[in-house]
Order: structure tokens, then sequence, then C-alpha cells
């Protein structure tokens, strides 16, 4: 079973392999969470950082306090930053000019585009996104917010990790559905899917919001297949339910993680290399050197990746720590070759 971001234990297990292969020896401070890596006379610090709320607001801080709600992973630095990671849209100008496919978008307000979404060039965690609609011209643009238009894409939802140029691995998720019964609403088979996950909820109030903010979701996804959220779905129909990656209604059992330097699929392997370059090469040249970022993508029925973003402060992926801890200490036997699946 591959490993999870998510699970604890898969950071110290991975962490712990990739620094015995490199012939050292680590050391965790509990006050601070982060490890001393040493290795002959050489000593080397991994940063750690979490997901915190607070005042309600979601944001990451490598302070190991009261507020980190989640651990996301150690890297050899903090925070690096860069335009065309912090700005959708900058993204997006910089995805045209290097022939990386991404969704159409528009910027006008008066654009006539079909099947699109509407997002904020600046915005983290998923938020900020509406639709989707059926017009461009069902919905007005806050051009102050900075929102502009896409075209929606289905597909697979991907998420995929880089080290450098180098594509590590990747998270694929199938687009949420929701399958009637002939006798619940919409909103009541949203309600079922939560109640039926284990989630680590520590408050009442926190499982209500979250139920409304997926009902609020379904609710938008239903209007655009002209529906509502008081609909009785026939039996065994389905009906598209979330777009976004890590959906509230997502089933974590669909989740599959893909190790792509011991397993790179053949339809893949030229679209990432080329991604990779492309982005790694966009970011600017006194922060681009050992550096981890993650794209958001959806991959289509013909095995399109169709870029929509590039994180620069992602949640770590525990099978980045390999290539992280050689990058800091020289191997002690070669990285295998990437076997490409054909």
């Amino acid at each position: 079973m591959a490993a999870s971001k998510g699970d604890l234990l898969e950071h110290f297990k991975h962490l712990q392999k990739s620094v015995d292969r490199s012939g050292g020896e680590a050391i965790l401070s509990i006050a601070s969470f982060s490890v001393l890596i040493r290795r002959g006379g050489e000593d080397k610090v991994l940063t750690p950082q979490f997901l915190a709320v607070t005042a309600g607001v979601r944001q990451y801080t490598q302070t190991f306090g009261m507020n980190a709600r989640q651990f996301i992973g150690w890297l050899p630095y903090y925070n690096k930053r860069w335009e065309i990671a912090s700005s959708k849209l900058a993204f997006k100008a910089y995805a045209r000019a290097h022939d990386i496919r991404t969704p159409d978008y528009s910027v006008d307000p008066n654009v006539d585009m079909r099947d699109v979404i509407v997002k904020r060039s600046v915005s983290s965690f998923g938020t900020w996104i509406r639709g989707p609609f059926k017009s461009s011209g069902d919905t007005a643009l806050d051009l102050a917010n900075g929102e502009y238009f896409e075209s929606l894409i289905r597909g697979k939802i991907i998420k995929a990790w880089f080290w450098n140029a180098i594509p590590v691995c990747l998270e694929q998720d199938t687009m949420p559905t929701l399958i009637g019964d002939g006798i619940s609403t919409l909103a009541g088979l949203v309600l079922r899917r939560l109640r039926g996950q284990k989630r680590p909820l520590s408050d009442r109030s926190r499982q209500s919001r979250l139920e409304k903010t997926a009902i609020d979701k379904v609710s938008q996804m239903a209007a655009y297949q002209g529906l509502s959220a008081d609909t009785v779905l026939p039996y065994r129909q389905p009906l598209l339910a979330d777009f976004r990656y890590a959906s509230e209604l997502a089933l974590p059992s669909y989740r599959q993680v893909v190790n792509l330097r011991a397993r790179m699929p053949a339809e893949l392997e030229p679209q990432l290399t080329a991604i990779g370059t492309a982005l790694w090469e966009g970011i600017p040249a006194g922060a681009r050197q050992d550096t981890l970022f993650t794209v958001d993508a959806i991959l289509d029925a013909d095995n399109r990746l169709w870029v929509l973003e590039m994180n620069s402060n992602p949640f770590v992926h525990p099978l980045v720590y390999t290539l992280v801890i050689d990058s800091m200490f020289p191997a002690a036997e070669p990285i295998p070759v990437v076997a490409v699946m054909h």
C-alpha cells in the first residue's frame, strides 16, 4: 500500500528510511518538531510545517503550538513563494506561453463561454470557487477581487508532487458522485455520505458547518444539472456532486497514490516530464534549486492532463523525502531508475 500524506507514521517511516540510506541519523525535537540530521561532521535541519486554524482561518505555520491541527511535513526550508504559484492568473499566462495545457479562461465579464466555474486569482484551500454555470452569462464577475471564468473540465482529479523538475508521486481521485436510492433528496444523500465517514471533528458546530458547506456545493452542482438539493434521484442514477480536490464528499477508498519513481504510467510520463521542467524553470533562480512544488490537474478521458495551478508551499508527501535527503546529503547508493509502465 502506498504512503498516505495524512499519516504521521508514514512521514516518520519514509524520513527514517531516507536518512538511513544516506548514512546519517535523525534527531527529533519534541518542542519544535524540527529534525536535526547528522552525518559525519555535517549537521542539517528539516523545518516542520503545520496546518493551523486561528480565528476560524486556516493557514500554514512552522510553529508547533496549540493552534496546530495537522502536521504537513518537513522541508529544508520554510515558505518559499513565487508569482506563478501565488497568482492563478499569472500561472495561466505562463502556462499558455510555455505550451502547458490548461483550461480556457477569461477575465472579460462579457465573454461568451459555456460550462464554466468562477475562481479568484489569489485564494487557497479551494476557497472562493463558484459554480459551475451553464454559461458565463449566468453570473457576474467580481473583478475587484480578481475573479475570472474557467472552463469546467471533467475527469480524474490529480495532484502531483515535484522535487525540482522531477515528478515524484501523485494522488488520483474520482470526482465525487452521489447515487440515487429513489427515496432520499440530494441533501439527504450528502448528509448520509458525511455521517458515514470517520472524520476527526471535535465539536458539533464544526460538523454543522461541514454539512452546510457540502450541501451548498451540491446545490450548485445540482442547479448546473437542472436539479436542486430537494431533488430525489431515481434508484441508481448518478449525479456529479463536486469537482474540487479534497472535497468533503470524496471517498477516501477511491484515492490512488502512485509512486512515480517506481512506476511511471506511460501515458503520463512525457506530460509530467514536460510540465515539471517548464514550471521548475518558472521559479525565480534564487529559489529554484532544491524546491518542492505541486500541480493540481484534471486527467480527462483521453489521458490528457489539464493543469489548473501550481502550489509553492504544499503538504509534503512522505514519498518526497528520498529526494529531499539526497539533495541535502549525497546518497550512499544511486536512486533507482524509473520504470515506465506500458
